[in-house]
């Protein structure tokens, strides 16, 4: 299985709500049985860094059943969210704050697997 991150564009102006896509793909030659669920699924924004993590989209949405699935080879899963520009945490605390201009850095996850680093650039 692999795990990459897409961006609907590769910036965008502080206000807008960024389309960050988790891509979910059977890079095997083979069919694969794997659970997918939200649960395990994430989308995580943090400094280029990855030290200050800002924003993950498991942080104000409780966990679901398993959603197993059979993916075929080369089979893509595509999950869309749009972020509201503002940190979270886990609990999904009240306090949110905007973030402001600059580049970050936006990364997929399905459990244990991790996608590369994608620059969002924050106008």
């Amino acid at each position: 299985m692999q795990v990459t991150v897409e961006l609907g564009a590769p910036q965008y102006r502080v206000g807008q709500r960024p389309v960050l896509r988790l891509v979910i793909a059977n890079a095997g030659a083979v069919p694969c049985t794997r659970d997918i669920s939200r649960a395990l699924r994430e989308v995580l924004v943090t400094s280029v860094d990855g030290v200050n993590r800002l924003w993950s989209s498991k942080d104000c949405y409780g966990s679901s059943q398993p959603d197993l699935r059979i993916m075929q080879a080369g089979e893509r899963q595509q999950f869309e969210v749009k972020w509201a520009g503002r940190t979270s945490a886990p609990g999904c605390p009240a306090k949110r704050t905007t973030v402001q201009a600059g580049t970050y850095s936006v990364i997929g996850k399905l459990g244990p697997l991790t996608s590369p680093a994608v620059p969002l650039a924050l106008v």
